[in-house]
């Protein structure tokens, strides 16, 4: 039987020119596979301790990135000192943390990277009592909640009670914060509570209301943020229904 063969043949620049385009084809597929990966469908998130600003932040973004098929986990911890330390290990499985602003700086944790600032963070000064206080010096004497160790909150707290002369000589500071702090002063075992969150957040809200509780405006915000540049003064509207 004959065998029939059939051959195809290329014009010579035809054939330059497909070469060509497997070749760049090549170098696509190896930029975005190596250098430029896409994006990961799971992420941890170093976030703070439960109650917290950085839980309420946290579960934000988790809501969010599920709407565009991302699973973030959240990973709870002692605050902005322990997140530093997990960005800063390799090891820890941490990818992206919330950090508070004045606790380090670009010398201090050199290699990370900030997305940028996620918002404002008021710090609250509730306190137990029928008095309206308007300094922190006022606190002296009091049992107070500035957060755990660790926590970018006590680090704060710390600042600004201690330019008013309240330290751990004056006045007793307790290692609590988030819900165990506001059940604390419920109950009475705490004279205030020293922590950052949004306005919105449960927390603040159910302490505005609380008929026990009171807000301490301080008079002094605009000299504290010339003592700490990482302080911003904020003033907020009175709620409408306070």
């Amino acid at each position: 039987m004959e065998k029939i063969f059939s051959s195809i043949y290329w014009h010579p620049i035809l054939a330059k020119a497909l070469v060509a385009i497997l070749c760049l084809a090549g170098a696509i597929w190896v930029v975005f596979e190596y250098v430029n990966p896409a994006p990961p469908s799971t992420i941890t998130m170093a976030t703070g301790f439960r109650g917290g600003a950085y839980e309420y932040f946290g579960k934000q973004y988790q809501e969010r990135l599920a709407r565009a098929h991302v699973t973030l986990h959240l990973r709870p911890t002692d605050g902005t000192s322990d997140n530093l330390k997990l960005l800063l290990d390799p090891k820890s499985g941490v990818d992206i943390a919330l950090v508070q602003s004045g606790v380090s700086n670009s010398r201090e944790s050199s290699g990370l990277l900030s997305l940028g600032r996620v918002s404002y963070q008021a710090l609250w000064f509730f306190y137990r009592g029928a008095d309206a206080l308007d300094n922190p010096k006022l606190l002296k004497g009091k049992r107070i909640a500035v957060g755990p160790v660790g926590s970018g909150t006590r680090v704060i707290a710390l600042q600004v009670l201690g330019a008013s002369g309240v330290n751990a000589t004056t006045a007793t500071l307790l290692p609590l914060a988030g819900t165990a702090a506001v059940e604390a002063l419920n109950r009475g075992t705490l004279d205030a509570i020293v922590f950052a969150n949004p306005p919105d957040a449960p927390t603040v809200q159910a302490l505005l209301r609380h008929p026990d509780v009171r807000l301490m405006n301080i008079t002094r915000a605009e000299a504290l943020t010339r003592i700490y540049p990482h302080l911003v003064r904020l003033v907020l509207p009175q709620d409408r229904r306070s």
